[in-house]
């Protein structure tokens, strides 16, 4: 249950370590990307979860050039 839990998660939101694991970049790296104006963290209802990101955001940042 736990697990399936953990799985759910990773496929909606990214962490830093996820993406430095996805990538096989360093956090640094990883950063500039994030910068970019189609990445925000995720924050619903305008909460603060710390450097989470929505997965299809980081795709396009990443994979898409946005």
């Amino acid at each position: 249950m736990i697990k399936a839990g953990i799985a759910a998660f990773h496929r909606h939101i990214v962490t830093l370590p996820t993406l430095m694991s996805d990538c096989g970049e360093q956090w640094n790296t990883i950063l500039l990307h994030l910068r970019g104006p189609s990445v925000r963290p995720f924050s619903p209802g305008g909460e603060d979860f710390g450097p989470l990101y929505l997965r299809k955001d980081v795709e396009h940042a990443f994979w898409r050039g946005g």
